[in-house]
This record gives C-alpha cells, structure tokens and sequence, in this order.
C-alpha cells in the first residue's frame, strides 16, 4: 500500500469518528432537550439559565428549584470543555432535523454549531457562574414504575395552583403498609390508597413526601418503565433512562392533615349511574356555577338560580338506590364535575351525613380512590 493510500485511509477513518462523534452529540442533545425545555424557566431574569450547561461530562438545566442532567457518553470532548448551550438555538436547529450536529468552541465567549452543512456561531458564558447539581447524600428509598406516574398525573387536576399555598401544589405521596398518595386545592380532594395493587414497585423504607406536581408531569411524561427514588435533607432525585437524573426541591411546608376531614362513619348512600350525572352537570353549568342537589324517593333533583338573569333551571335523573336519609345539598358543579371524572367505573356511590358535611364520592366498583367534596353556602340570590 502507497503512502497515498495509507493517508487517504487514516483520513476516513478520523471522518467516521468525527462523523459517529457528532451523531452521538446530536443523538445525546435530541434526548435531553425535550425533559430540559420542560424545566427551562421562560420567565427567569438570569440570562444564563436561559441555557443548558456542558460542563465537567454532564449537560445541565435548571430552574433553581428543578435540576435535570444527563452524562455526555462517547461524544469525544473531554470532561474540561464546559460551555454553555442556547436552548432557543438547540431547538430551532433540531427543527431541521439535521442528520449531524458538532459543537467546537471558537473563542472564549462563542460556540461555532455545525449541522449537515451548516453552520452558526452562538454566544457562551463562563460555566462557572451557573448554578450546581445538588450533591448530596441521597438515600434510595423505592423504585416506582410507569404505572405510579400515570395516576399520580392524573390526580394533578385536583392540587392548587395557588403559589401561597405552596404545600398543596404538590402531590404528598405515602409509603407505609400500602403506596398512597393525597391531592387538593382546599376545596376538592383526592385519595388514592393504593398505587401500587400490581405489588410491582420496590420499597426499602416508610416515608412521606411532598412532589411538585410539575415534576411529576414530566417525569410522567418521560420514564419508561421504572424510575429510582432518591431522597436527601433538601432534595428529592429521580433517576430515569439514559442516566438522567432528576432533582427537586421538597415543599416544606407542612400537609393539611386530610384524614381528619375524612369522616369515618357516613350513614346515607346514593348509587348514580356516572355517565347520566355527569349529562345532568353539563348541562346545569349551561345556566349556573352552582345548584342545589336534592335526593327523594328514587330521584335526584338538580336546581339553580340566576337572579341577573331572571331564569330557575331544574331538571331530574332517576337513582340506582339510596340507602339512608335524603340528600339536601348545594355544590359547585365543576368540582362536582372534576370529582365524578377522577373515578372510573360504571356506577358511582355518593356518601354523605347531611347537607353541612363532606360528600365522598367513589367507584362502586372500586373504592380504592376516595374523592371528597365540600358543600358551597346557597345561592339564594
């Protein structure tokens, strides 16, 4: 072989490690991006936390309470070429599906990205100056599979959204003899008492914690098939596929004590047919936001009163059964709403002690889910 050849050889040989180099940036930035875009605050002031940070063989984002990153694998930069990434660039770029993607830092303060045969040159920032991942002493506590995150999203509809009740914007989630979790506002509630009946997740102690239901959307969102709990002082990490490890601050604050509102004897029952009530809902929130609910011999009463409008709706649907006293009761009917379509089932039973009191409405086929309604004061104009 001519030294021709042998050169022509070793050229093509550094172009496919180049060109498998790029692939994997690009296969790693394509992963990564989307979990990251979720956790990008577009709100902040920080102008570096409108990047991702490359530094020290991880890529980074973070909100300051939420921290996402994922370990750099066979992309041929070595641990000491830190920068930081424009995530409105990485995603109008990924936009146009490139089939190659390289990043080399032209000087101190650009990036110089090439994709297929373009190119752009992007500011950078001191790596430096952007906020750590939370190293801590994290202890394993459970391994959750997909299922867990799917109920846990679900039950987000009923947390507040309310900042300055910041307890209540999370999901608290409880492991003792069963995996249980507890969402509210202060007006709607819901119980799942067990989220794991399959016995497929793995527990290795009992706890109690606080997630923000952002994260458990995405996390939803993105685990495959089990996800590891960590926990620390401060910090909660989970840890998802491709090495990603996700970290969140835990909310402090205090949980409402939920059991106390949860009555332990409720003497009368009503049994619904779930898909006929919920008819009955849509159409009286056409003509008010609340109505009175009355229950009498095989029937349910719905009425409301629009006094600007001068208008008395009221319309009836037959029970399954009632067992127990009448059911006097004014509600608001969207949360009445949300309760009925956070159960499954064909049939709801609806459990009450009077007109004051809580209404615990729950799948008569399944009662492992439990959602609590309190009554509003009575629009009497």
């Amino acid at each position: 072989m001519n030294s021709n050849s042998q050169k022509d050889c070793t050229l093509n040989a550094s172009q496919t490690k180049e060109s498998r180099a790029g692939n994997c940036i690009l296969f790693l930035i394509q992963t990564f991006l989307p979990i990251a875009d979720k956790v990008y605050d577009r709100k902040t002031t920080l102008d570096i936390l409108h990047s991702i940070c490359i530094k020290d063989g991880f890529m980074l984002m973070t909100d300051l309470d939420t921290f996402v990153r994922m370990p750099l694998k066979n992309t041929r930069q070595p641990d000491r070429y830190n920068y930081t990434l424009p995530i409105k660039i990485l995603k109008k770029i990924l936009l146009t599906k490139p089939a190659s993607l390289c990043i080399e830092k032209s000087t101190e303060d650009k990036l110089s990205i090439k994709f297929d045969e373009c190119q752009i040159t992007v500011p950078t920032e001191n790596t430096d100056e952007y906020p750590s991942f939370p190293e801590e002493n994290y202890e394993k506590i459970a391994e959750w599979n997909r299922d867990v995150f799917k109920q846990l999203a679900k039950q987000i509809t009923f947390a507040s959204v309310d900042i300055m009740r910041a307890s209540l914007t999370g999901i608290l989630v409880k492991q003792d003899e069963y995996l249980s979790s507890v969402a509210t506002d202060g007006h709607v509630l819901q119980w799942i008492k067990n989220l794991d009946t399959a016995n497929k997740c793995l527990h290795f102690k009992e706890y109690e914690c606080n997630i923000p239901a952002k994260v458990i959307k995405i996390i939803a969102r993105y685990v495959q098939y089990k996800t590891e709990v960590w926990q620390s002082e401060k910090y909660l990490m989970f840890k998802l596929g491709h090495g990603i490890e996700f970290v969140v601050r835990k909310i402090d604050d205090p949980y409402v004590d939920y059991k106390k509102v949860i009555p332990v004897e409720l003497p009368n029952t009503l049994t619904l047919n779930r898909k006929g009530i919920l008819k009955q809902i849509k159409s009286a929130k056409n003509f008010s936001s609340q109505a009175d609910l009355k229950a009498i011999n095989g029937s349910i009463e719905f009425k409301s009163r629009d006094i600007d409008q001068g208008t008395e709706y009221q319309s009836t649907m037959d029970v399954e059964k009632r067992e127990g006293a009448e059911m006097d009761v004014a509600l608001d009917l969207a949360l009445l709403e949300k309760s009925l379509n956070g159960i499954e089932g064909e049939l709801i039973e609806w459990k009450y002690i009077d007109g004051d009191g809580p209404n615990i409405l729950n799948s008569a086929e399944d009662d492992n889910t439990l959602n609590l309604l309190m009554p509003v004061r009575r629009n009497n104009g």
